[in-house]
């Protein structure tokens, strides 16, 4: 129980911290849809695709890295462990930098430097964010999610609005809140006032070597990840039109409602992961529990999401919304994904992640063609699923093998009919239908944590309260009558 009120609250502090971010994509629909054509809505995207595959891919996502290491540290060497962390982040600019320089030149693609800024600034946020996370400052993380927010929003109504800007006003706005975000982390925690230039001269090459030998394998399964998350985008924007992927990606922005709760929850799950270790049956069971929770999230969100798409959309874009249920659907495996990556990451196996990535990827390429080919937008999403499906069959099956690992599918099962029901009341049903099944879903919802609440709380009571004497003087009369 314990364990559970601290996951929640941890959840908590992070939903005002990068999540807002996230959040503020969503908020700004109403704008940007009204404001941006489809087709250049599509660029932008494929935009963010490309540029996404290259940090993670360069970068090696080493400030998860980092936070690992951290955690294995002392409270004094916390600090002193990002010393190597920070020289591979140096050299991963300088090779991220060098590779956009060659791109300008040779493919010569619209708005590449903003492009490659973004990447970079939304890089160097996931460097602070991280080493701000590994110092205990969780407060100071969820206040620059906020400053990352206002800025992004202020920037991008003042120049698209205002100003009149192209699609460069997204990157503008998006490189300025990262920026922001990354300072007040350095004015709240002083990152690098705590750097000392003496750890950078005795970092021995087996620390980096290390460090680099566990990133590696990071790496490349984020890049596999990409082939995951985001070839998706770049069949639609091939086979179908530039128009296509801005309709996608509209309907995407829908999953960052669910993305909310998932990345609060994935950060926090992170902690208890990690402190935690390798304890198999424990993350069976939370695993599982979790696997119910995002699909009853999605089962609440699509008839929510059915009532309000008029208001947040522009009628330019109005083809997303019968793509909304496929892509929540996708958005809650790609979080449970995440999730199970996490406990591999806690038993610092991050081969085994790849694995599973690889397996899911190349479900991902050999699915999307041909079901996007007969399905159009909606076969890309069921393409996520089934990939995200295949490769976790991999991952429970390598964490059954090393930590006695076990997932209940058939539960699992059960609470998938619920977004399945969800699915064909959006898509057949009118706006009335859809606030009847939302009413019906919130009040079965409330019921069962009502009811949970009050036996969990009851089982916590007798197990704390000692017993009666009387009650234990006639237990014991009984047992003798009876023998």
């Amino acid at each position: 129980m314990k364990t559970v009120i601290g996951f929640l609250r941890t959840s908590g502090v992070y939903v005002l911290g990068s999540v807002l971010s996230r959040l503020v994509g969503f908020l700004l629909l109403p704008l940007i849809t009204a404001f941006v054509a489809p087709e250049q809505m599509g660029y932008y995207d494929l935009s963010v695709v490309y540029v996404t595959l290259a940090y993670e891919f360069i970068f090696m996502n080493i400030w998860v890295v980092i936070l690992r290491y951290m955690h294995d540290s002392s409270d004094e060497e916390r600090v002193r462990a990002l010393a190597p962390g920070l020289v591979l982040f140096l050299s991963s600019t300088v090779l991220y930098m060098a590779t956009a320089g060659v791109v300008a030149v040779v493919v010569t693609p619209e708005h590449i430097w903003w492009v490659a800024f973004y990447g970079l600034s939304i890089s160097l946020s996931y460097l602070t964010g991280y080493t701000c996370r590994g110092l205990g400052r969780s407060a100071d993380f969820a206040v620059s999610g906020v400053v990352n927010a206002i800025v992004t929003a202020a920037l991008n109504i003042w120049l698209l609005v205002g100003l009149s800007f192209d699609i460069s006003a997204l990157y503008i706005a998006g490189i300025a809140g990262y920026l922001a975000q990354s300072i007040y982390l350095e004015i709240r925690v002083g990152i690098l006032r705590r750097l000392r230039w003496h750890w950078f001269t005795k970092i021995r090459a087996t620390a980096l070597r290390s460090m680099l030998l566990y990133a590696l394998p990071i790496g490349f399964t984020a890049m596999v990840y990409w082939f995951i998350n985001s070839f998706n985008r770049v069949v639609v924007s091939g086979l179908l039109t530039l128009e296509d992927n801005g309709i996608f990606a509209v309907a995407a922005r829908w999953g960052s409602l669910l993305a909310v709760v998932l990345t609060a929850m994935s950060f926090a799950w992170q902690e208890v992961a990690f402190r935690r270790g390798t304890d198999g049956p424990f993350f069976g069971r939370a695993s599982t529990v979790y696997f119910a929770a995002l699909a009853a999230s999605v089962a609440v969100l699509m008839p929510a999401v059915r009532l309000v798409f008029p208001w947040f959309v522009d009628p330019a874009y109005d083809a997303a919304l019968t793509v909304i249920p496929t892509t929540l659907l996708a958005a809650a495996f790609s979080g449970y994904f995440n999730f199970v990556v996490s406990i591999f990451y806690a038993a610092k196996n991050s081969r085994g992640v790849f694995w599973g990535a690889v397996v899911a990827a190349v479900a991902n390429v050999g699915l999307t063609i041909p079901l996007i080919a007969v399905l159009g937008l909606q076969g890309a999403n069921l393409s996520a699923v089934l990939a995200f499906a295949f490769g976790l069959l991999m991952l429970h099956l390598i964490l059954r093998r090393r930590i006695d690992f076990r997932f209940g599918y058939w539960r699992a099962g059960a609470a998938l009919l619920l977004p399945l029901a969800s699915s064909l009341v959006f898509w057949f049903l009118d706006p009335i239908g859809n606030l009847v099944w939302l009413v019906a879903l919130a009040a079965v919802a409330l019921t069962a944590s009502l009811v949970w609440w009050r036996v969990r709380s009851r089982a916590m009571t007798s197990r704390k309260s000692p017993k009666d004497p009387v009650d234990e003087y006639d237990a014991a009369i009984g047992d003798e009558r009876e023998g």
